[in-house]
């Protein structure tokens, strides 16, 4: 009797675990299906694949990565930025998700946080050839941005047809715009939001 019994935890025990390893396995069918879909340039289904590999494991940074890379390949640089960000948050040991968050913030006008990035990203770099690499773009990323800056600065002084400069313009049309009120709930004409960031989930019709 007793052995039939310990015959039967065994089994019920075997069961158990072929069970959480089928489920398992189903979870992470999500992501290699992403994979292949991300190889084919198919990147609407690779995005639904990894977004239903988050839906089970939200802190699985290799899916965050991916729809980074997805998002990067449609130029939907803030939607990249936003994945690449979650996926430093749950590997940020990896220079590699440092690296690519840089570039998409760079890619989207944040040269300031690029940059941070990128230096993060050489500080964690094991491979000297690679470090080296990640100062250099570093360098790369501050050097545009103090020409851009530059450039502004010329472009803003210049004076208009009408005599004052392009900056003077821009002050009195805020002067000008901040005289009307704006309809009830809605923001000022000219400004956005951005107290809210995309979801991972956006659809690909977002940029």
């Amino acid at each position: 009797m007793r052995y039939c019994l310990m015959i039967g935890a065994v089994l019920l025990m075997s069961a158990l675990v072929s069970a959480a390893a089928a489920e398992a396995t189903l979870d992470t069918l999500h992501y290699s299906i992403g994979l292949k879909y991300f190889q084919e340039k198919q990147y609407d289904k690779a995005v639904e694949s990894f977004e239903k590999m988050l839906t089970r494991y939200p802190d699985h940074a290799p899916s965050y990565y991916r729809l980074g890379l997805c998002w990067r390949a449609q130029d939907k640089n803030a939607l990249a930025a936003y994945n690449f960000r979650k996926a430093t948050r749950y590997d940020a040991a990896n220079p590699e998700m440092h690296r690519v968050l840089s570039e998409a913030l760079f890619a989207n006008d944040e040269a300031e946080a690029a940059m941070g990035e990128m230096r993060r990203a050489a500080e964690l770099e094991p491979d000297p050839k690679k470090k080296a690499e990640d100062d250099s773009r570093a360098g790369q990323m501050l050097a545009s941005f103090k020409q851009r800056s530059s450039a502004l600065k010329v472009a803003t002084a210049a004076p208009t047809p009408s005599g004052t400069t392009a900056a003077e313009a821009v002050d009195s049309n805020r002067t000008a715009s901040s005289s009307s009120k704006p309809e009830p709930g809605l923001p000022p004409a000219g400004m956005v939001d951005k107290t809210t960031e995309p979801s991972a989930s956006a659809e690909t019709s977002a940029d």
